[in-house]
C-alpha cells in the first residue's frame, strides 16, 4: 500500500504547519480571513503518487482486473466503458503500490492533463502512470471539495504553468504536490460543495440537452446523405424534370461499372455503380523532409496545407504555415478548387480548396472527370465513411492510400441530377451549420459560466462564508 505521512509527523507541529502553508508573498489572491492557502500534499492522507510506470500485458474482461488511465477520466468522471484489463498476478503487484478507494481523486497527469475524477464506486481496479491518486484527509477534507478544486481554473492555471513535454504534455508529481489550494473550514467546504452541486448540476443538465442536439445534427446529416445517395432525396425531381436524354445518359457512357452482384445497395435504374478510380485521377501529396527546414515566415512563401487548417466546413480558406519555394519543389502543388481527401489520422475527410498551396503525404488530391460534378463528389466522399472505415489499415494510426480510395464504390446519377443533389445538400448543410454554430455558442457560454462559478467558489464569493467558523488553521493542525 502507499506510504502514510508518518515521516513528517515526527517534526514539531510548527514546522509541519510552516511546510504546509503557502507564504503570503506567493499566495495567488486574497481569501476570507478564516481560510488558509495550503499546498495540495498537506490535505492528503498519503503521499500523492501515480500508477505503474510499466506498460502492462492486457487480458480479457472475464479474466482480468480493471485498469484505467488518463483517457478514462476526460469527462471528469471515470468512464468504465472502454477500459482495459490486466492479469490477477499483475494486479496483486500493483495493488501493493497504490490501492485506489472510494473518495480518492484521480488526476490526469499525462495526455489530457489537469482533469480529475472522483472514485465513487467501490470497485477494485489499478491505475497507469498517467494518473495520480489524491486521497483527502478523512473527516477533515471534503472529497468533493478537493475534486471540484482540481477541476477549477484556479488549479488548471497552476498545472499549465508546470507542463513539460512537446508532443504529450506531462505533469510531474513534485509540481502537483505544491499546487496551492484555498482551504476553508470543514463546515464551509460542505456548504461550498452543496452550492456547487446545485449550480453545476443544473448546468450539466442543460449541457447534456445541448450536446444531445449536437449529436442529433450528426444523425440528421448521415440520414440526409443516405437519402441523397440512394436516390430518395431527388425522387420527385426525377419524376418531374429528368429528361429522356439524361435518363439513358449513364447507360451509354463509356466507363466501367461495378457488377450488379457487388452493388452495396439498391439505386435508381438510371444510375450506375462505379469505382472512384474510373472517374477521377488520384494523386498523393509529398512532404519535404525535414519539414522544419522548409517552413518559412516569408509572406511570399507557399501555403502549407495541413489537417489542422480544416474545420467542420467544406472549404479550406487559409493555412497557419508556409513553406519555401525549395520545399514546394519537393511537395505536390495544388490549385484553388482542388478536392482533397485526408488519408491518415482523421482519414476519409474531404475538403475543397479556396487557396493554392502544397500538400503533404497525408492528403490525396482528386481530379474528377467530365462525368463527375466536383461538389457531388465531395458529398459522395462524405457519404463513403462506411467504406473508408472498412478498408483503412494500421493499428496505432489507421490510414488509407490511393489504391484503396480508387476502389471506393460511388453511386452515379446524371450530371443534371448530381447538380440537383448538390443544391439540396448545400441548403441542408447551410441550415445545419448555422444551427450547430448556435448550439456550440451555447456550450461555450455554459463552460464560461461554469468557470465563473468555480472561481467564485474558491475565492469565498458564493455567499456561503461564515466568519464565525473555526479558522482553517485549526483544521490544518489535525491534518498535518
Amino acid at each position: 500500500m502507499a506510504k502514510t505521512k508518518q515521516s513528517t509527523t515526527s517534526l514539531p507541529l510548527a514546522d509541519r504547519l510552516q511546510s504546509a502553508l503557502v507564504p503570503e508573498e506567493k499566495q495567488p489572491y486574497e481569501i476570507p480571513k478564516n481560510w488558509a492557502w495550503v499546498k495540495l500534499q498537506s490535505v492528503c492522507s498519503i503521499p500523492i503518487t501515480d500508477g505503474t510506470h510499466q506498460t502492462p500485458t492486457y487480458t480479457t474482461r472475464e479474466e482480468g482486473v480493471p485498469f484505467i488511465s488518463s483517457k478514462d477520466v476526460t469527462t471528469e468522471r471515470i468512464n468504465w466503458q472502454n477500459i482495459k484489463y490486466i492479469t490477477q498476478d499483475l494486479h496483486e503487484q500493483l495493488y501493493k503500490r497504490i490501492a485506489p478507494q472510494v473518495d480518492d481523486v484521480l488526476l490526469a497527469k499525462n495526455g489530457t492533463t489537469g482533469v480529475a475524477a472522483l472514485v465513487e464506486d467501490d470497485f477494485i481496479f489499478d491505475i497507469y502512470v498517467t494518473l495520480a491518486v489524491l486521497r483527502p484527509a478523512q473527516n477533515q477534507i471534503q472529497p468533493r471539495y478537493l475534486y471540484r478544486f482540481i477541476n477549477s481554473p484556479v488549479a488548471k492555471e497552476q498545472f499549465n504553468a508546470h507542463l513539460t513535454g512537446i508532443g504529450l504534455p506531462n505533469l510531474h508529481l513534485k509540481d502537483i504536490k505544491v499546487t496551492m489550494l484555498p482551504l476553508p473550514p470543514l463546515a464551509e467546504q460542505e456548504r461550498i460543495v452543496a452550492r456547487l452541486e446545485s449550480l453545476l448540476g443544473k448546468l450539466d443538465e442543460v449541457k447534456e440537452r445541448v450536446q444531445n442536439a449536437v449529436e442529433s445534427f450528426e444523425l440528421q446529416k448521415a440520414s440526409v446523405l443516405h437519402k441523397a445517395f440512394t436516390g430518395e432525396l431527388t425522387q420527385k425531381w426525377r419524376n418531374s424534370f429528368l429528361s429522356e436524354r439524361d435518363s439513358v445518359y449513364l447507360l451509354t457512357s463509356p466507363f466501367s461499372r461495378i457488377p450488379e452482384e457487388k452493388h452495396p445497395y439498391e439505386i435508381p435504374k438510371n444510375w450506375a455503380w462505379v469505382t472512384l478510380g474510373n472517374l477521377a485521377k488520384i494523386k498523393r501529396g509529398a512532404s519535404p523532409r525535414p519539414i522544419k527546414t522548409y517552413i518559412t515566415t516569408d509572406e511570399n512563401g507557399v501555403n502549407w496545407i495541413k489537417i489542422g487548417d480544416t474545420d467542420s466546413r467544406k472549404y479550406i480558406t487559409l493555412t497557419k504555415e508556409k513553406i519555401t519555394s525549395e520545399g514546394a519543389k519537393k511537395s505536390v502543388f495544388v490549385t484553388k478548387g482542388t478536392l482533397l481527401l485526408s488519408n491518415s489520422m482523421s482519414f476519409g475527410r474531404p475538403y475543397i480548396l479556396e487557396i493554392d498551396g502544397c500538400i503533404h503525404d497525408g492528403w490525396l488530391a482528386l481530379a474528377p472527370s467530365s462525368f463527375l460534378n466536383k461538389e457531388f463528389l465531395y458529398y459522395g466522399l462524405l457519404a463513403s465513411n462506411w467504406y473508408f472505415e472498412q478498408v483503412a489499415v494500421g493499428t496505432a494510426v489507421r490510414n488509407l492510400n490511393s489504391e484503396r480510395v480508387s476502389r471506393t464504390p460511388l453511386p452515379l446519377p446524371s450530371l443534371a441530377e448530381q447538380k440537383e443533389i448538390v443544391r439540396l445538400l448545400d441548403q441542408f448543410f447551410e441550415r445545419e451549420n448555422q444551427a450547430k454554430m448556435q448550439v456550440e455558442t451555447v456550450l461555450e457560454e455554459i463552460e464560461l459560466l461554469k468557470k465563473s462559478i468555480l472561481m467564485k467558489a474558491f475565492r469565498g464569493e458564493l455567499g456561503t462564508s461564515n466568519p464565525m467558523d473555526e479558522n482553517a488553521i485549526e483544521l490544518l493542525k489535525k491534518v498535518v
